[in-house]
């Protein structure tokens, strides 16, 4: 994997937890459209969070089956989900 490093710090991002589940959002942030499993990365100094490392394919995605019920459950099995917002509008362009 690349390097990642902080600009503000100009350190090197750490690997702070392997195998994060990242939602990724829909239609104005209203529906669930992809699980994904990623990295999280953070650095030393400031503290700032990046998500890296996503696989190739999605963890899950919305036509699957439950993914609000999968979702929920990897909540209760104590796994760090990030949510990724989508942006969505001319306006926003």
């Amino acid at each position: 994997m690349p390097k990642s490093v902080c600009v503000k710090c100009e350190q090197e991002l750490e690997c702070e937890k392997n195998g994060v589940v990242v939602v990724e959002m829909m239609h104005q942030n209203t529906e669930i459209y992809k699980l994904w499993e990623a990295d999280l990365w953070k650095c030393g100094k400031c503290k700032v969070e990046v998500v890296l490392g996503f696989g190739n394919q999605p963890y899950m995605e919305h036509y699957e089956g439950d993914i609000q019920a999968t979702l929920q459950k990897l909540v209760d099995d104590g796994r760090v989900i990030v949510y990724d917002k989508e942006v969505c509008g001319a306006d926003n362009i």
